[in-house]
């Protein structure tokens, strides 16, 4: 099993080099994800929340997720919920067993940073069909999203259900 390293984003070389990653690969992973709603997303999570970058041994970033406390949806009032607004991995990562490592850092990371989180959401845009079938495997989609190019599937769980969920494989 390949080894990676989590980092959490803080310089600008930081955010720049996972920037350029999600550049060049969300052609691949994610064609219908804009550079102007990535600009957007980087900005939201600047200012509520984080951004992770996967590096491996060699220190190239192979997958990043963006989350913020509190939902757009709520204007980031409702701090005890963690919104994963986008995952992104090279596609040779596309499988379930990177995916549960990453989701069992993250989760554990937003746990120590926020630990009144109750409630995780993810959001992923509709033709992205394999974060939707992941996420569909813990969580309930609770709503669509209208978007400028297509929409995003919203799913919710439980902190509770997903630990239970995690434990199951760890």
């Amino acid at each position: 099993m390949e080894s990676f390293t989590t980092l959490v984003c803080q310089t600008a070389d930081d955010f720049s080099r996972a920037f350029q990653f999600m550049l060049r690969t969300k052609n691949a992973a994610d064609p219908f994800f804009r550079t102007a709603n990535a600009y957007a997303m980087v900005l939201r999570v600047l200012r509520y929340g984080t951004m992770l970058r996967f590096e491996n041994e060699e220190g190239r970033i192979i997958g990043i997720v963006c989350y913020t406390f509190g939902s757009a949806l709520n204007d980031y009032e409702d701090r005890n919920t963690a919104y994963v607004e986008y995952c992104l991995a090279e596609p040779s990562k596309h499988g379930t067993t990177f995916f549960l490592r990453g989701l069992t850092i993250m989760v554990n990371g937003i746990l120590e940073q926020n630990p009144q989180t109750e409630q995780f959401m993810l959001a992923a845009q509709e033709s992205h069909s394999h974060n939707n079938r992941l996420y569909s495997k813990f969580a309930t989609k609770v709503e669509t999203l209208p978007g400028d190019q297509e929409a995003s599937n919203v799913y919710s769980v439980k902190r509770d259900g997903l630990m239970r969920y995690l434990a199951k494989f760890g």
